[in-house]
């Protein structure tokens, strides 16, 4: 008889392999007793993984976020700047505003040349 997981078996008269299952369960009968215990490990290692697990997925689940929120922040940001130059530029090519600013130039050069006095010599 030799030894195999699945049962014994043994040579016939004919040369065939002829099986015995076992009818044991490899517990001494005891199989319902040992998977119970086996659950009950499991489900204690499975807490104590998750326990540990749990400070690193929240600190990810936080930085996620906070990018998240940044990178929509910088949107705002770009958005209302983009919209500041459009409506700038538009203030500024307008002929109104032009001659407004180039008439506060010229204003401010006819004050600076009251104090200046200018001899020519012939």
């Amino acid at each position: 008889i030799n030894y195999n997981p699945r049962g014994t078996y043994s040579i016939n008269e004919r040369g065939g392999y002829e099986w015995h299952r076992n009818t044991q369960d490899g517990h001494g009968g005891r199989a319902e007793e040992h998977r119970e215990e086996m659950v009950q490990i499991a489900e204690q290692i499975a807490e104590e993984k998750i326990k540990a697990m749990v400070p690193q997925i929240v600190r990810e689940i936080y930085m996620q976020s906070l990018e998240d929120e940044l990178k929509g922040l910088r949107y705002d940001i770009e958005t209302i700047v983009e919209i500041a130059f459009n409506d700038g530029r538009e203030i500024f090519q307008s002929s109104k505003a032009t001659k407004a600013v180039s008439d506060a130039i010229y204003k401010e050069i006819l004050k600076g040349l009251k104090d200046i006095h200018v001899k020519i010599k012939l």
